[in-house]
């Protein structure tokens, strides 16, 4: 098990920083005192907020490099669908007087198979007992939302609440869930405790079955209620296993970041050690994506339990355990001078003290890098991607073309965040909600003139080199409220993004995208097979004839409490075709296609790399069973490949049957032999002398 850190030594770097900051607010590069209105400071070096600056220090950093956008050509607007939700559909949410939930929000999912997303609505705050969620269906004919709550059935002691992700978790093609909460509840009279799994599974007929209890991999058996959940295969095995952080802080030492790894067709472990845990902090967004040339890099953000003892927010892999798991150890990859730190809430401490609440991974100035852009208390940042481990800040020329907004006397807080090309023209746009920290039963009125409640939706149109246009009036997102999350998706396969925006005080509003623009436009979904079924963490790369190169990330919207649709958009400009596209899938395996219609959605499956026999990949110890291992190697566009292939199973005690052979024309296989003793073993696969990306784990029972 990982050592934990000491927490006496997180305080002294930040000591360190403080005194840092202190030496360099005296040389006047620091920021100035924080306004009375709540406006957060000005950096010196660059007038992020687009103030009138007499004189200009050099900039931190070099310009911005990359194409720019041409004209902006866009009408209409997304078009909000009204949710058919009567009184009583909803069981009332803390602090509430109506059927209005606390916090909603809602998710894409296809529910009965047919390729077009059903829409799940949910609350998520308050207790087990006063959550609801509805399921709605769009008809594309009358462009309406209508109930289909029988698609989903809720088996003996099933009460879901919000459900934060959709995703087939156990390979039996249905559609299972995971929710929010991740807790235990005492029965008055019963001693033992009655577990509410996060996790639940559709049975064929679409009734759910709760995943039952996850064991805790020490003595802590706390409840647990998360508001940042995100899939990701983050053992590199080819399964799908879940991250999430806490929403509370406990009196007991909690963690950072937690991680639940699946282990069997339904069965999860907890693997809280995997990460070099720092103090407790309450999450709004968690993510694992490759990023900054690492394989895997993990995001924790949202609020610290303790400003004096922040926690850390980035992680990246370290070296595998003995046993072939994965590490992943605390660091710092933003610039000492990026914007965020000069602040007085900060003074050069981690990003977790300017409490990220949404991230967005695109790359934003098409120089074949994803870049990240986050959005904290009061500000947008952005963080150009590099091949040397650390960004470049980009938040200058962000906040100086796009600022937070105001919302009153008072800037607005940002949230979820969402790349979106709103006018197709090959360019990521972005769209961010705004709300204030407590929710407001918005429908009853429960709304103060000097309060932060009404705030707003904002859309910022990428003109490249990291410069944005606030075109917020002109999309049709802008509705006052109270707005937390942002869920993208597709409900009419038509390969435009469609918005779910979650609130805190009224219900969600579901936007289908009406925008209008010459160009063309479509969408990616991936199918893995070797790799994680959804794809998560594979990188996209598009070339047109009309835009410049563009690249995305399977899974590049983060926002609290859902996880979007498994979908990229890109928009094509005025080229009605894709030149090419080229998916790396977290497999390593490189997969070309060409002369695709720039429309619709594209699915793309990878070719099958790694078979194992039995796909369960347990088998009996001490039984002498054997799990058989095959590999097919392809090229590009998907042909057999002659190639040299190894199988080898470094981590674990298990033996090979005998060397590899190819049992039939281009398929490589070899034979693992069950040890005597329980236990696990990962396979390793080189084709070429190149390692794959994914590693499957066998287990012995």
């Amino acid at each position: 098990m990982r050592v934990r850190r000491a927490q006496h030594t997180v305080h002294c770097v930040w000591i360190l920083f403080v005194i840092t900051s202190l030496f360099l607010i005296g040389c006047g590069a620091s920021a100035s005192a924080p306004a009375d209105d709540g406006e957060p400071p000005r950096n010196e070096r660059s007038c992020p907020r687009g103030d009138n600056c007499e004189e200009e220090d050099e900039p931190a950093f070099p310009a911005a490099k990359g194409p720019t956008s041409p004209e902006m050509r866009l009408s209409g607007q997304f078009t909000q669908l009204p949710l058919p939700i009567a009184p009583g559909d909803f069981r009332v949410g803390r602090g509430t007087s109506t059927n209005v939930p606390d916090l909603s929000s809602g998710i894409f999912a296809d529910l009965d198979g047919d390729s077009f997303p059903e829409i799940l609505i949910g609350n998520s705050q308050c207790c087990q007992s006063k959550k609801s969620f509805r399921v709605f269906r769009f008809d594309p004919l009358t462009q309406e939302l209508l109930p289909a709550d029988d698609l989903l059935a809720k088996g003996p002691g099933v009460e879901p609440g919000a459900i934060s992700a959709a995703a087939d978790l156990d390979g039996d093609s249905q559609t299972d869930f995971i929710t929010l909460d991740f807790r235990q509840v005492f029965v008055q009279g019963n001693p033992d405790p009655v577990h509410h799994s996060p996790i639940l599974y559709a049975d064929e007929g679409g009734i759910l079955t709760s995943g039952g209890p996850i064991p805790s991999p020490t003595d802590d058996e706390r409840a647990i209620q998360s508001h940042a959940m995100d899939l990701v295969d983050l053992d590199a095995d080819g399964w799908l296993d879940i991250l999430f952080s806490e929403m509370n802080c406990s009196d007991s030492d909690g963690a950072t970041i937690h991680a639940l790894i699946r282990v069997g067709e339904r069965a999860y472990a907890r693997r809280e050690e995997w990460f070099e845990q720092g103090p407790q902090s309450k999450a709004e967004v968690v993510f694992a994506r490759p990023l900054l040339g690492e394989a895997m890099l993990a995001f924790s953000g949202g609020h610290n339990c303790s400003n004096g003892n922040p926690s850390p927010a980035f992680f990246k892999a370290g070296p595998l355990e003995a046993n072939g798991s994965p590490s992943f150890q605390g660091f710092d990859p933003t610039p000492l001078l990026s914007v965020y730190k000069s602040t007085p809430e900060v003074s050069f401490g981690p990003i977790s003290l300017a409490e990220p609440m949404g991230c967005a991974l695109m790359d934003f100035n098409h120089d074949g890098r994803l870049d990240l852009a986050i959005s904290m208390t009061h500000h947008h940042a952005m963080f150009e991607g590099t091949d040397e481990g650390e960004f470049i800040d980009r938040t200058a020329e962000l906040q100086h073309s796009a600022p937070v907004a105001f919302s009153g006397p008072r800037r607005m807080i940002p949230w979820g965040m969402a790349p979106v090309d709103l006018d197709l023209d090959g360019f990521m746009d972005l769209v961010i909600a705004h709300g204030d920290r407590e929710g407001k039963n918005l429908l009853e009125g429960d709304v103060n003139n000097d309060s932060w409640a009404m705030q707003h939706v904002t859309s910022f149109r990428n003109r490249g080199r990291f410069v944005f246009d606030n075109i917020s009036d002109q999309t049709g997102l802008d509705a006052t409220g109270n707005w937390h999350s942002i869920t993208v998706g597709d409900l009419n396969r038509d390969g435009r993004a469609d918005l779910i925006i979650g609130s805190a005080g009224s219900f969600p509003r579901v936007h289908l995208n009406e925008l209008t623009t010459p160009h063309h436009g479509f969408a990616v979904e991936l199918r893995g097979t070797t790799s994680n079924p959804l794809g998560i963490g594979a990188l996209i790369a598009v070339e047109t004839a009309a835009t410049p190169p563009q690249l995305g990330v399977m899974g590049n919207a983060i926002s609290p409490r859902v996880v979007s649709q498994p979908l990229v958009f890109f928009g094509t400009g005025a080229a009605d075709t894709v030149g090419t596209l080229r998916v790396t899938w977290p497999s390593g395996h490189v997969q070309t296609l060409q002369d695709l219609p720039a429309e619709g959605v594209h699915v793309i499956e990878e070719p099958p790399l790694i078979t194992l026999d039995p796909p369960s990949r347990h088998l009996p110890a001490g039984s002498a069973a054997e799990m058989r291992i095959q590999v097919r190697p392809h090229d590009t566009f998907g042909a057999p490949l002659d190639a040299v292939v190894t199988i080898e199973a470094p981590w674990g005690e298990a033996t090979f049957a005998g060397p590899i052979e190819e049992s039939g024309e281009h398929v490589w296989e070899r034979r693992l032999v069950a040890p005597e003793e329980a236990g696990s073993s990962v396979i390793e696969v080189t084709i070429n002398g190149v390692p794959l990306g994914i590693r499957p784990r066998i287990w012995w029972d």
